[in-house]
């Protein structure tokens, strides 16, 4: 019986320890995600998650899952991401944190799965509607769903993106041509230029 005892105690003494020791890994991991993330060194994502392990085994199902959808999604694996964050809000008993509902809406939104991703924006902004980013998905999203009128509230006092202006400003005016203005949706084609890939076209035909 003792030796049976000593022989467990390893085990017991993992098991009770096993949560502090996923919590000092996972802050770990989101330390140098948050460092890759800001120096544009995505490739250093996956060898933190490899280092996780006591993280990746002994943290909170919803979070390693969501932790997973994050490293699909910078690596532009689109619907491994959508299945991650989809499993990790699967996990919660109540409600995924917003984290997880925004990652599952922009995967399904890379995916052209606009319904769902709809749906997950709309909840994301129901929490806090100050998301830029989100709201100007959302407004794409209805675009694409031809509900092109819905989506001038959300877009009235988003700023442009940095980084996809040229989009922003053709669903810009594809909304106000919905809306019959078309003095300003002719001043945002102008603003935006001459179409420049399969996306923005459909914008163009639609803001005409």
């Amino acid at each position: 019986m003792t030796v049976a005892m000593a022989s467990a105690s390893p085990l017991i003494a993992l098991f009770v320890i096993s949560p502090w020791l996923a919590m000092r890994s996972q802050r770990r991991f989101d330390q140098v995600v948050a460092g890759a993330l800001a120096m544009g060194k995505p490739g250093l994502l996956e060898r933190a998650w490899s280092g996780a392990r006591l993280f990746r085994i002994f943290g909170p199902p919803g979070e390693v899952w969501e932790r997973r959808g994050l490293i699909a999604a910078v690596r532009g694996e689109h619907a491994e991401a959508r299945d991650a964050y989809a499993a990790a809000k699967k996990s919660y008993e109540r409600a995924a944190p917003i984290s997880v509902e925004l990652g599952l809406a922009d995967a399904c939104f890379e995916l052209g799965e606009h319904a769902d991703a709809l749906a997950g924006y709309e909840q994301v902004l129901r929490w806090d509607p100050t998301l830029h980013r989100a709201r100007r998905n959302l407004g794409f999203s209805l675009v694409a769903l031809d509900r092109v009128e819905d989506a001038a509230p959300w877009l009235e006092g988003c700023p442009e993106p940095s980084g996809d202006a040229h989009h922003y400003r053709l669903l810009r005016a594809a909304v106000y041509a919905a809306m019959g203005k078309r003095k300003e949706a002719r001043a945002w084609r102008k603003k935006a230029g001459k179409p420049r890939d399969a996306r923005a076209r459909e914008l163009a035909a639609v803001g005409r």
